[in-house]
């Protein structure tokens, strides 16, 4: 996996300095800081539909979309994110690169996407910052008789 490098004001004694850093040595509150975001908890709400079709028979479930994922408005949009390499591979097929692409690989498969989480607050992607959670009510779902399994 590649390190994202981005351009941060440390200080080196006295002096304020920039330098490349790896991000990814930092926890979630500091990366925040260093990319400009804010670093307070805000009440989102689950941007996107589920997706799943009336073939559908296991349903993926997750907590709550990432950042990108919430800017894309589709499960899992982050580039470093596993999930769609790993899902390709059990299926042997390409990893797909398109939101068209990754639906039609779930619903090729069988599959159903959702998250539990209706709406909470939440510091950036990070799930262990998420409080007052409101559920889903996934029983809302047309495919709630059709699915034997849930992952």
């Amino acid at each position: 996996m590649g390190k994202k490098k981005v351009e941060h004001v440390v200080f080196d004694g006295m002096r304020k300095i920039k330098k490349k850093v790896n991000i990814n040595q930092y926890n979630t509150q500091t990366k925040m800081k260093i990319m400009g975001q804010t670093d307070k908890q805000s009440v989102q709400q689950h941007p996107f539909p589920p997706l799943y079709d009336k073939d559908s028979k296991v349903l993926i479930l997750g907590s709550f979309p990432s950042v990108k994922s919430r800017e894309m408005k589709f499960f899992y949009g982050h580039p470093q994110n596993r999930f769609w390499k790993v899902i390709a591979s059990i299926f042997d097929q390409e990893n797909p690169t398109s939101i068209e692409e990754k639906k039609k690989l779930i619903l090729d498969n069988h599959l159903a996407l959702w998250d539990v989480i209706a709406e909470c607050e939440i510091l950036g992607s990070s799930d262990a910052s998420i409080k007052n959670v409101k559920l889903m009510v996934i029983c809302m779902m047309n495919i709630q008789n059709k699915v034997n399994r849930v992952q």
